[in-house]
Order: structure tokens, then C-alpha cells, then sequence
């Protein structure tokens, strides 16, 4: 009996092996596919970016160029580097994948850039002559970007921080490569001048080439207005109104369907359709104005693809000339040339080296000094102690109670007292 129980037990921890040893083959089913979302694809750059930084980076076949001033604050970037068909880009099947997936990676915050930047990827010579697109996830959704190539090298600007790769169309449509919208904008920058801005509204035109007929869907056709911080927009409506809206919450983006026709005009024909936006800064507050915003069309073609053009718009500020009544108690220093219209009262010590030019009433009261060209159109007054080296030129009348020193050319037209 203990023979046969023996010879029993090494049966079974035979067995036992046996089935485990099954469960290790390659492609059996003790094998479990990994799941995509847990792989990262491999790291090839990390740094800490701010306002100041130009990144010129190139590994193999990618090279990123990012001028200085583009990012909008400091933050770390990293790229991750995915090889080809190593996971599941969720694309469709009349697509392949060239070249491997880049996934440039940043803090939310900081993902919209000031200006453009430029990625481009060299490829196989032998598939430059295929149907190639620049293809952009963000926020999970893919778009195909407009690009420029030169050989077997390809480029393409972006606006914001996501994931690139270069795709071939596996069936060749002769028209898709030609129908990306075009996007027109003015001005191509937001003036603000004191404050006020400059233009009294924003155009947006996109024109888009159609390759069918095929009836639209809502959400076909999108413009999509991004900033890097929460804003809100006027639009023109078609009866000359405004009607106000306002970003979501990070990311702070505003989505227009082109299909509205309270807020956007169409025009078209059998071979191109036009969508004419207006943005009203009558009514805008420039101190909520964002410090530049990310205008992108979004076309769905018909084989369901979303081609995009995106632009940056950036927000300058111009100090103005003053004009009216300027006003400075304590000291006051203009070096270079000094222009007052209207009544400019100085109490204190002023002082100006180079042209001094004042229109109006000027009146100064302290110690006043002019070195250069110095010319008063109107009544000029000063109290204290007054120099001019240089020419000084007064017309109308003058009057100075102190000690008035005077060192090269001085004339004098109308009272001078």
C-alpha cells in the first residue's frame, strides 16, 4: 500500500508540472495582454522649460524646435518615445502608422504656447510618395495637421503641448491632401493701446475646399478658441448684436459650431465653402483679456477624418503719447524726446536732456533744466530756478521768478516777463 500511495503522489506532482509548465508556452492562454494604458513609451528628453528657454532637441528621426519666448511659464517637459504599432493608437484601418508615436508631456498649465513651435520627422524615401499626414492627439481625440516636406523630411508647426506621429492613408483619396481649411485671421495681433484696443473687432475667416456633398452632422465642422488662462468672447451676431460667451475650466477652451448661423455667416458655392466669424472688443475688458488665444478649424472630410488649421494671436500692449494734462510732483526725469500737449505742471525737480517740446500751458515750479532743444508753444511759467544749455525757444508768453540761466540760443516771441 505505501508503494502504490508513493508511485501516487509523484504521479500527481507530475501532473502538476505538466499543467504549469502548459501555462508558460508564448501564446497559450496563461498569458494575459497587456494592458495599453500602463505602457509608457520610452524617455528620451526631460528639462525644465521656462519664458527664456529656446529648445532645439533631435533624436533619431524627430527634432523639436521651440523659439525662445514660446512657453508661457516654467514647467518640466518630457518626451516619450513610442515605437510603431507597439500600442493601439485607436486610429482607423485605412490608416498606418510611419513613424513612432512622441508624446511631449507638460503640466496643464503650461501646455499652450506664446507662439508656434516646429516638430518634423524624417521618413522612408520610399513612402514620400504616399498620402502622409502629420496626425495630433489631443485630449483624446486625433486631428491631421497641415505640414511642409522637403525629401524625406517633414514638418509641421504647433500650438500646444500633445502627441505626434506621422500616418499613411492606406487607400489614396487624391483630393484629402489639398482640403485642409485655411484659416485667415485680422488683425494678426491684439493691440492694446492705454486702454483701449486698437480694433474694434477680430475677423475670423475659414475657407475650406469640399471634396462631397454629404449632409453635416452637428459637430462636423468646430472653431475652437483656446488660452492659457479662464476668458470669455463677444460674438457679432448676424442682427449686428453681441452675444457673450465664456471659456470652460482648464482646459480653458470656447467651441463654436460653424453650423451656427446666429453666430457665423456662410458663404459657398458647388467647390468651396467660406465661415466668416466676428469677435466685438468694443465692450471687452483688456485687463481680462487673455495674453494670447489659440484659434483652431476642425473639418470632418467625409471619410471621417478631422483636419485642422490652428493659429496663435498674440496680445501687444503700446503705451500712449500723453495727450491733455500731465501732471509730475516730486522729481521728474525725460531723457531722449519729451512731447506734452496740452497743460503740463512739474513741482519739484525736473529735468530733460534731448527735445523737450511743450504745447500749451507748462508751468514749472522748483528747479526746472533743459539740455538740448527746448521749445514752449503757449504760456510758460517757471517758479524757482530755471536752466536751459542748448537752443529754448518760447512763443507766447513767458514768465520766470528765480534765477533763469540760459546757455546757447534763446528766442523769445510774444511777452517774456
Amino acid at each position: 500500500m505505501n508503494w502504490f500511495q508513493s508511485r501516487l503522489s509523484i504521479l500527481l506532482l507530475l501532473l502538476v508540472i505538466t499543467v504549469a509548465g502548459c501555462n508558460l508556452i508564448p501564446g497559450s492562454n496563461g498569458y494575459s495582454q497587456p494592458d495599453n494604458t500602463d505602457i509608457q513609451g520610452e524617455l528620451i528628453f526631460s528639462r525644465q522649460i521656462n519664458t527664456d528657454s529656446e529648445v532645439i532637441f533631435s533624436s533619431g528621426d524627430f527634432q523639436l524646435d521651440i523659439p525662445k519666448g514660446a512657453v508661457g511659464q516654467s514647467s518640466l517637459l518630457q518626451i516619450r518615445k513610442t515605437p510603431v504599432n507597439f500600442i493601439n493608437l485607436g486610429l482607423e484601418e485605412d490608416f498606418i502608422q510611419v513613424t513612432s508615436l512622441y508624446s511631449l508631456l507638460i503640466d496643464e498649465s503650461a501646455r499652450l504656447l506664446k507662439m508656434p513651435a516646429s516638430i518634423s520627422f524624417s521618413i522612408d524615401p520610399s513612402l514620400a510618395g504616399g498620402t502622409l499626414f502629420v496626425a495630433e492627439r489631443s485630449a483624446g481625440k486625433w486631428r491631421l495637421l497641415p505640414f511642409s516636406s522637403s525629401g524625406s523630411r517633414i514638418s509641421s508647426n504647433f500650438g500646444e503641448f500633445s502627441e505626434f506621429v506621422v500616418l499613411k492613408k492606406r487607400i489614396l483619396q487624391p483630393e484629402t491632401a489639398s482640403a485642409f481649411p485655411e484659416l485667415l485671421i485680422k488683425p494678426e495681433e491684439i493691440i492694446i493701446e492705454g486702454n483701449r484696443f486698437a480694433s474694434d473687432s477680430l475677423q475670423i475667416e475659414i475657407r475650406y475646399r469640399e471634396n462631397s456633398q454629404k449632409k453635416l452632422s452637428p459637430g462636423d465642422r468646430l472653431l475652437e478658441i483656446s488660452a492659457p488662462t479662464q476668458f470669455e468672447l463677444s460674438f457679432v451676431t448676424g442682427d449686428g448684436k453681441t452675444y457673450t460667451q465664456k471659456s470652460s475650466f482648464s482646459p480653458y477652451r470656447l467651441v463654436t459650431d460653424l453650423q451656427n448661423q446666429m453666430l457665423v455667416k456662410e458663404n459657398s458655392d458647388t467647390l468651396s465653402t467660406t465661415y466668416l466669424i466676428s469677435l466685438s472688443l468694443k465692450d471687452q475688458d483688456k485687463n481680462k483679456f487673455p495674453e494670447f488665444i489659440q484659434v483652431t478649424a476642425l473639418i470632418k472630410d467625409q471619410a471621417g477624418n478631422v483636419l485642422a488649421d490652428k493659429k496663435i494671436i498674440r496680445t501687444k500692449y503700446l503705451q500712449e503719447t500723453p495727450t491733455g494734462t500731465s501732471t509730475s510732483t516730486g522729481t521728474s526725469t525725460s531723457t531722449g524726446t519729451s512731447t506734452s500737449t496740452g497743460t503740463s505742471t512739474s513741482t519739484g525737480t525736473s529735468t530733460s536732456t534731448g527735445t523737450s517740446t511743450s504745447t500749451g500751458t507748462s508751468t514749472s515750479t522748483g528747479t526746472s533744466t533743459s539740455t538740448g532743444t527746448s521749445t514752449s508753444t503757449g504760456t510758460s511759467t517757471s517758479t524757482g530756478t530755471s536752466t536751459s544749455t542748448g537752443t529754448s525757444t518760447s512763443t507766447g508768453t513767458s514768465t520766470s521768478t528765480g534765477t533763469s540761466t540760459s546757455t546757447g540760443t534763446s528766442t523769445s516771441t510774444g511777452t517774456s516777463t
